[in-house]
């Protein structure tokens, strides 16, 4: 009977390998995210207490347009501050935007107001934030 929120997954194709993967095999590995979303989702309505949080769109925004954080362009891409420098898993600024997305969809659900991870502060913290890479004497968009 508790309260549980789970995250339905991003499509494969946000990662920036995707590009050089074998198209077959990409689709292969979205059709089963997609399947796997649509089972969670349908799954889901048979309990009220269980809601879907909408990582997958929140995640593909930033893939196809960016978000505008601290003055700075965070992105999907190599280097764009989302990811980890391999390219697949989460970055502390990323991390920190899941828990905004889980964070929401509580509050929204349960009628709660905690508090949101303070985004700024993360990226000014991070030594993957677009700034901190070009810092470094790395030049993030030729990674794109």
């Amino acid at each position: 009977g508790a309260e549980t929120f789970i995250a339905d997954l991003p499509n494969p194709t946000i990662l920036p390998q995707a590009t050089g993967l074998d198209p077959e095999g990409l689709q292969e590995v979205t059709d089963r995210v997609t399947a796997y979303n649509g089972s969670l989702r349908a799954h889901a309505t048979d309990h009220a207490n269980v809601h879907v949080v909408p990582l997958a769109a929140e995640a593909q925004v930033i893939a196809d347009e960016g978000v505008l954080i601290a003055d700075e362009l965070i992105t999907a891409d190599m280097l764009g501050g989302l990811l980890s420098l391999d390219g697949v898993h989460f970055s502390d600024i990323g991390y920190a935007f899941t828990a905004n997305v889980f964070l929401r969809e509580i509050n929204a659900a349960l009628d709660t107001d905690a508090p949101m991870v303070d985004l700024e502060a993360v990226v000014a913290a991070s030594a993957l934030s677009p700034s901190a890479i070009a810092a470094a004497g790395r030049d993030p968009e030729a990674c794109r």
